[in-house]
């Protein structure tokens, strides 16, 4: 794992990269999806509710090296369901610190009045309608409602109690196989709205989307949506069982002094913090070791 040490205050000269060893696999040859070779697809899906930090910088220039690389095409998706969370300011940051790190894209929005006109998320709610009802009305139903809070959700018995979704009242959750470690994840929220879940399977199906490239702290979430495509194929969402030809691939993380995960919601050293106490981008690309991320990609 990557690890980044913090300072008070931090200016890049702070940040120290170590890495453990790690038993990565290399990454998989593109034989994997054959039927996709053709069509290599893959892309990069920030989320407006913050700054970009360098966390997300290795993410993001890892897919874009390797879409660079293999002749794929990349799509910046924006996920901006909620829109409570969704900043203006984090929405332009996405795309100043993307065009500063050099990352080109050949699908999706250029700014931020491209993404309201055309490519949010909120756009396509009847999309998402559609597959929570085919979820719902599947003959074998692998959905459930729930009303309970995410305080009670350790002892929640919903699953068998066969309440009737009522939005505003109860979410929607899926049932969990025996080998997930997500559990019976929402898939709907409260507010009458989809949860990342449901809406990330049904954009990269409808993006046609052959490879993710994501972080190692998200093969749960992996295992999570290809479950929830399996319920979508046995409920008979058109082309859900292509999802199972995505080559998903996980990265090493960076992490903080104490090990944890950097997120924005921690208020992560941002990259336009790091800028601005003089980071270029010849020593952000240096200092991430991207060569060495990319080599350890696993499945």
């Amino acid at each position: 794992m990557i690890s980044l040490t913090l300072k008070a205050n931090p200016t890049f000269a702070d940040f120290t990269l170590r890495r453990s060893v790690f038993p990565f696999a290399e990454e998989a040859e593109l034989s994997h999806a054959p039927s996709l070779a053709h069509m290599l697809r893959t892309r990069i899906a920030p989320t407006p509710s913050g700054f970009l930090h360098i966390g997300n910088a290795l993410s993001f220039i890892t897919t874009w090296n390797w879409a660079r690389a293999h002749g794929a095409e990349l799509i910046l998706r924006i996920d901006d369901l909620d829109a409570p969370r969704t900043q203006d300011a984090a929405v332009d940051d996405i795309f100043e610190q993307l065009q500063w790190m050099g990352i080109d894209w050949n699908e999706g929005p250029r700014n931020r009045a491209e993404l309201q006109k055309t490519y949010s998320q909120t756009l396509r709610l009847g999309r998402y309608r559609e597959a929570l009802g085919m979820l719902w009305n599947a003959p074998e139903r692998r959905v459930f409602a729930c009303e309970c809070s995410r305080s009670q959700v350790t002892e929640c018995t919903c699953r068998d109690r066969g309440l009737t979704h009522v939005p505003g009242k109860t979410a929607v959750r899926l049932r969990a196989d025996l080998d997930q470690a997500l559990g019976d994840a929402v898939i709907w929220r409260k507010e009458d709205l989809p949860a990342y879940q449901l809406a990330s399977v049904i954009d990269d199906l409808d993006l046609k989307i052959s490879h993710i490239i994501r972080g190692e702290d998200l093969k749960s979430s992996t295992v999570f949506q290809k479950n929830l495509a399996r319920a979508l194929a046995q409920a008979g969402w058109a082309d859900a069982e292509a999802f199972h030809l995505i080559h998903f691939m996980h990265h090493p993380l960076i992490t903080g002094p104490a090990g944890e995960k950097l997120s924005k919601s921690a208020k992560s050293t941002s990259l336009i913090e790091l800028r601005r106490g003089g980071l270029t981008r010849a020593e952000l690309f240096n200092q991430l070791d991207l060569q060495a991320a990319s080599r350890h990609l696993s499945k």
